[in-house]
């Protein structure tokens, strides 16, 4: 029995070993995934779309999450998913916002300084053509 052990002590150390760096590979995959998920642009995407389909009462959309990429198979189809999605919000966004002439980039910028309690500095024509379109609403207060 001790020479079995003493045969098989280096076969079963080179697998710890390996089953080490295994972990540390899929710990470093899942960070990437992470970092891809978390960039501040798709963030923004997200932000700014469910915010226009909400005030269209439309379905909200999912954000994408961490089993979605790592079902793509490979890094880069990951990264590939990540762009189809960016790319077909953004152009969906666009669509709804299309009859008010705002681009979504400006339209995400108006939802994050609402978000944050700021004034989104709107001029009057923008103002008066997101209302008209029901995307924003005006509110008036006393001054002072």
């Amino acid at each position: 029995m001790d020479e079995v052990d003493r045969l098989l002590k280096v076969p079963r150390q080179q697998v710890a070993q390996w089953s080490s760096q295994i972990l540390t590979l899929e710990n470093a995959v899942k960070g990437y995934y992470r970092s891809l998920l978390n960039a501040p642009d798709i963030q923004r995407i997200e932000q700014g779309l469910n915010a226009l389909l909400k005030v269209k009462r439309h379905e909200l959309r999912k954000p994408l999450d961490l089993a979605e990429l790592e079902s793509a198979g490979s890094l880069r189809a990951a990264v590939a998913k990540l762009e189809e999605r960016r790319t077909a919000w953004v152009q969906e966004a666009n669509g709804i916002l299309q009859p008010t002439g705002i681009t979504f980039s400006r339209w995400q910028r108006v939802v994050e300084a609402l978000s944050q309690g700021k004034d989104p500095e709107l001029d009057r024509e923008e103002e008066d053509r997101l209302v008209q379109e029901r995307l924003l609403r005006r509110t008036l207060s006393l001054g002072g």
